[in-house]
């Protein structure tokens, strides 16, 4: 087995994969997928931690090909063009960047810990390792916004941006993303993507202005128009609801279900692995020490039950913890139980392995 992205290989709800250089076919590929670009890694995101709380998420995609701007968006990028000078070039990091990037994540987004521009983007790899590119916004020579994206042979990610909230009048966020789309259309590329939509998180809502955006449904495997997305592609929510049913069942038998959430590095295989789940229901099977445990998670795709076995070390599964544990996982010598459709046939596994 080894590691890396596979472009072709689709998770079944999350993944990570290492990949600190990548081709612009595999980047094209590794977008229609339903990837995306998180640091040094590639990620399949339909679950995020979003300051206090997990957040149900879809994938985005707008194609150019037959995309046209509304005419308020043609008027603010007519209105924006008479008062600024844009440039688009490889991606630069400097000291004006960081202080604009830095000013913007703890005003605006009101992040309680921003990491320097450079390592957020590359987490220590060299720009050089991906086809980064930045798009600036200048005033009279003073930089007042920019935005970071990547580009393959025939696509286009937008990973970051940032504004100067003296100009928020300009909405210079919303115009760095249509001066985006308008270097596609430029280019002759056909997709663009602007990321990850969380469900119910107004401030991710721009994502929708342009229209036209397609989500990427896991179950179908396909790119859908977002007018049909419904309540059962929003996938975390049924993940927790039945984690949530499960643990009430166990409970109510005397069995402790813990909560655990992992950010694991993936393997691109068609065979049930752990790191392809980042949210767990976890019971131990070792009364004593507390090292043998079962990780129960749900498949929002096939519509069941994944049981893994595996060992942590972790002194926070205690099995006295009196509260669900919020953390990171550290699961060594796993292995794949089963699956189940029903909570009950999960029960009837759990009191066969603790006798």
């Amino acid at each position: 087995m080894t590691t890396g992205l596979h472009p072709e290989f689709i998770p079944s709800f999350y993944a990570r994969f290492p990949m600190p250089m990548i081709t612009d076919w595999a980047m094209d590929k590794a977008l229609e997928n339903g990837f995306f670009r998180n640091g040094a890694d590639f990620c399949s995101i339909h679950a995020r931690y979003l300051g206090n709380k997990w957040a149900s998420c879809v994938m985005l995609r707008l194609p150019i090909q037959d995309f046209e701007f509304k005419k308020r968006h043609r008027k603010l990028l007519k209105h924006n063009s008479q008062r600024f000078k844009v440039e688009v070039g490889p991606f630069v990091h400097n000291e004006e960047k960081e202080a604009l990037w830095q000013r913007y994540k703890t005003t605006v987004h009101q992040w309680g810990n921003v990491s320097q521009l450079e390592f957020h983007l590359l987490r220590g790899k060299p720009a050089t390792s991906y086809r980064m590119h930045e798009l600036c916004v200048y005033d009279q020579g003073k930089l007042v916004a920019f935005s970071v994206f990547d580009v393959g042979e025939k696509t286009l990610a937008s990973l970051e941006a940032a504004y100067d909230p003296d100009y928020a009048s300009y909405s210079l966020g919303f115009y760095t993303m249509l001066l985006e789309i308008q270097y596609c259309q430029a280019q002759g590329y056909s997709h663009y993507y602007p990321g990850f939509l969380p469900k119910d998180t107004p401030m991710f809502n721009y994502k929708l202005r342009p229209g036209g955006m397609e989500f990427f449904q896991l179950r179908s495997k396909t790119w859908v128009a977002y007018e049909l997305l419904s309540e059962g592609d929003w996938l975390m929510d049924e993940l927790m609801d039945k984690l949530g049913l499960l643990k009430q069942i166990l409970a109510g038998n005397g069995i402790n279900g813990i909560e655990g959430y992992s950010m694991g590095i993936a393997f691109a295989s068609q065979k049930p692995q752990i790191d392809n789940y980042n949210i767990h229901l976890i019971v131990p099977l070792t009364i004593v020490n507390t090292t043998r445990l079962l990780f129960i998670t749900w498949n929002a795709v096939t519509r069941n039950y994944f049981l893994f076995e595996g060992f942590n070390l972790s002194p926070a599964l205690a099995v006295d913890t009196p509260k669900p544990v919020h953390h990171y996982l550290s699961v060594q010598q796993r292995s794949f139980v089963g699956q189940f459709q029903r909570a009950g046939d999960v029960l009837t596994l759990i009191n066969r392995l603790l006798l």
